[in-house]
């Protein structure tokens, strides 16, 4: 990790509305939307691009809360289509390019990376009915997706949505502080 400065965007001026976050030097933006404005943000020129989208909800029956990650050409269409079809979520986190620069390849092969992510992490609880399969993506085109990813499950985690850290991950910090204790109580048994 490194330090990194992160704008976040109140388009509504309500911290409980629409947010738009990004790191200032990346092309990266995620925009997260409560399922009550999805109109708002359909009226935006970002909801036509090509992006992956994070639908979050409530708890699941195991205590974790629900993600369904997608992807699409155009997120606005499907989002409405997820309003209509899937009842848990109340807020989408919608991952875009500054640039438009995202591409149906690069959409297809950043949903099935999160979602691989996401299943290792296991903080969420995946409502994908499967994990799909690796698209073909040409190495530099990997390369950008996982430095978008990289940016994105920053940004997501910044809108307090750790969707890629795992809750049993020890820091290094306390891997050190669980050493010291050990080698201060193996001092103290001699």
């Amino acid at each position: 990790m490194r330090p990194q400065t992160i704008q976040i965007y109140l388009p509504s001026g309500n911290p409980r509305g629409m947010r738009v976050a990004e790191i200032t030097t990346r092309i990266v933006r995620v925009v997260e939307i409560p399922r009550s404005q999805l109109s708002d943000f359909l009226k935006l020129p970002e909801s036509q691009q090509v992006g992956v989208y994070f639908l979050v909800g409530d708890q699941s029956e195991i205590g974790l809360p629900r993600v369904y990650i997608g992807q699409s050409g155009n997120v606005g269409t499907r989002l409405v289509q997820h309003n209509q079809g899937k009842d848990f979520w109340n807020r989408a986190f919608v991952v875009i390019s500054l640039t438009n620069s995202l591409t149906q390849t690069h959409a297809l092969f950043l949903e099935w990376f999160a979602i691989q992510e996401a299943t290792k992490a296991a903080r969420f609880s995946l409502e994908n009915g499967n994990a799909g399969s690796q698209p073909y993506t040409p190495a530099p085109l990997q390369a950008d997706c996982h430095e978008i990813h990289e940016t994105a499950a920053t940004l997501l985690a910044t809108l307090g949505q750790p969707i890629f850290e795992s809750l049993t991950q020890r820091s290094t910090s306390d891997s050190d502080a669980a050493q010291i204790f050990d080698q201060c109580e193996a001092e103290h048994n001699r």
